[in-house]
């Protein structure tokens, strides 16, 4: 009767634990955000500059002629872009402040991810949680360099290129369309990076074999043609440019799945 009666005592005070380590990681996460939040506005132009780089290269691309055919101006000159409001330049400065904030302290968002998840792991789980987590990270980072110093310049005349060819259009770009689609795509290409990465994790944690994953294949093409279409501008060349990268990404994960799943299955044979 005793054991019982305290039973869901004891379940209350692990779930009120739980929950106080959450409300504590929470906090200290907000806390980062903020003051990287305030930092990241004082140098709110410059980080606009920054961002400015992936257009200035492509009308360099483009060329002189087209950029200001096209409603461009040079490209050294970084007034391209129309503030639709008095208020549009102090909401995007806000708004790039925030994007560079959660940028620099994705590590210390994942560290406290992982400070509140380990406890639940075994001790197998942990090492390889530990091993995967700055991977991830790595992984993160560079398909979103990657996508922003070499692939949104050689897009963006693309898609410069392709109004040309149009006699009817011109661009006016707003400042705050232009850094959303230029946030979303850099994103994109940081979480499509991590996408070998999620299916060796799925096949060391052995939740499934390559086999398995080969199997559902025609699943994992559907999703990655239906996310090319949510997450990429509406035209078939973007789709097709965001999707190709998900679908090699899947098979070269696969690929180095298999070779991950068969060293495994060595050293249980070996310590049988």
């Amino acid at each position: 009767m005793n054991q019982t009666a305290e039973g869901p005592e004891h379940f209350r005070m692990q779930l009120g634990d739980h929950l106080e380590e959450l409300r504590r990681r929470l906090i200290r996460a907000v806390i980062i955000l903020i003051v990287f939040t305030l930092t990241a506005f004082v140098f709110h132009v410059e980080l606009k500059l920054f961002a400015m780089t992936p257009l200035q290269e492509a009308l360099r691309i483009v060329g002189p002629e087209i950029a200001t055919e096209m409603g461009f101006k040079d490209p050294d000159d970084l007034r391209q872009l129309r503030g639709g409001s008095f208020l549009e330049p102090t909401v995007t400065s806000f708004t790039i402040s925030v994007t560079a904030a959660l940028v620099a302290s994705f590590p210390y968002l994942v560290f406290q991810l992982w400070g509140f998840v380990s406890p639940a792991l075994l001790k197998k789980e942990k090492g390889l949680a530990f091993l995967f987590m700055p991977s991830a990270v790595i992984l993160f980072y560079l398909g979103a360099t990657v996508g922003y110093h070499f692939v949104l310049p050689w897009f963006y005349a693309w898609l410069i290129y392709f109004g040309h060819v149009d006699p009817t259009v011109t661009f006016i770009l707003d400042q705050k369309a232009y850094f959303r689609l230029l946030f979303l795509l850099t994103a994109c290409f940081g979480l499509i990076m991590d996408i070998p990465w999620f299916v060796v994790l799925l096949v060391r944690l052995r939740l499934v074999t390559p086999d398995k994953i080969a199997k559902s294949r025609r699943y994992v093409i559907l999703a990655a043609v239906v996310l090319a279409a949510l997450l990429s501008p509406p035209d078939p060349f973007s789709q097709i440019a965001l999707f190709l990268p998900m679908v090699i990404l899947f098979e070269v994960g696969l690929l180095v799945s298999r070779f991950v799943h068969k060293q495994a299955n060595e050293s249980i044979e070996d310590v049988v």
